[in-house]
């Protein structure tokens, strides 16, 4: 026996905060360590999870695809592997319905653990009675099953259910690029597509012209022998590092990437619609 369970509850916003990557720096991704990502995905996950029932959970609910009948109030796990969620029906209609949707990422202790494999495994798997072990009639569970999932607070409704959705797969790449040449050509090729996306954009002409990325690089238009000693270049993963000043110099970053500087300026000369004025 537990308290009357409301029809609706998580007043709160609890909606994850994706990190947008496109405006961090990289030394404060790195530092966030590999792990740090988890919530992330995970919420990406949860909310194209989300539009999928927004366009089919009416539909299934009235095929009788979750349950025989739904009232409002109910809630329905979906696991997935390692990636669970709880669906919280609120209200029930001719045609539509309203629920709440939370992820829960069960990970981290043995209980949690415990909580995901009892709800995917088979339940045939035990045959036994007490202590023996009698086999049960065809199509019947076993006595100590009987008595296991009597004393369940919940019961699998669909051991199927399909839904548009995508998995998430931990596609490492340190072993891949375990080799420094690797490494190298992943940085250089990475900047290369900074500066295509820079040049080739729209928005360049207006980019010359602000004020603060004239400040910011004034030392460097300045300077012949400006370096950059960020720790986070180094010789193993850059082409352009100078052993001799201790990082990136001027002089091997044109030396390295001024003919693709020049390729790309021709190639947005070539496009009759694109009109900019380059500054040395």
């Amino acid at each position: 026996m537990s308290y009357v369970r409301p029809i609706k509850f998580w007043e709160k916003d609890y909606n994850t905060k994706r990190v947008d990557h496109s405006n961090l720096r990289l030394i404060s991704q790195i530092d966030r360590g590999p792990m740090m990502d988890d919530s992330n995905l995970n919420a990406i996950f949860y909310e194209h999870l989300t539009r999928s029932l927004q366009q089919s959970l009416a539909g299934d609910l009235q095929l009788g695809r979750w349950a025989t009948t739904v009232h409002p109030g109910d809630c329905f796990i979906l696991a997935s592997n390692y990636l669970n969620c709880l669906v919280h029906i609120i209200e029930i209609g001719n045609g539509f319905v309203t629920f709440q949707v939370r992820g829960l990422e069960f990970r981290g202790t043995y209980c949690h653990q415990r909580e995901v494999e009892a709800i995917s495994e088979d339940i045939t798997d035990n045959t036994g009675f007490c202590c023996c072990n009698i086999s049960s009639p065809p199509g019947m569970l076993s006595v100590n099953n009987m008595f296991a999932l009597r004393w369940l607070a919940w019961e699998v409704i669909a051991s199927k259910y399909i839904i548009d959705g995508y998995s998430i797969t931990d596609n490492s790449a340190v072993n891949l690029l375990q080799v420094h040449e690797l490494r190298r050509l992943l940085v250089s090729l990475y900047v290369k597509c900074i500066i295509y996306y820079a040049i080739t954009n729209d928005n360049l002409d207006k980019w010359l012209k602000n004020e603060t990325i004239l400040k910011a690089m004034e030392p460097i238009i300045a300077n012949h022998r400006y370096v950059d000693n960020d720790q986070m270049f180094c010789a193993a993963n850059d082409e352009d590092y100078d052993l001799n000043v201790m990082g990136i110099s001027r002089t091997n970053f044109e030396e390295l990437y001024g003919n693709w500087i020049q390729h790309c300026y021709e190639r947005k000369l070539s496009n009759p619609n694109n009109s900019v004025e380059i500054h040395d």
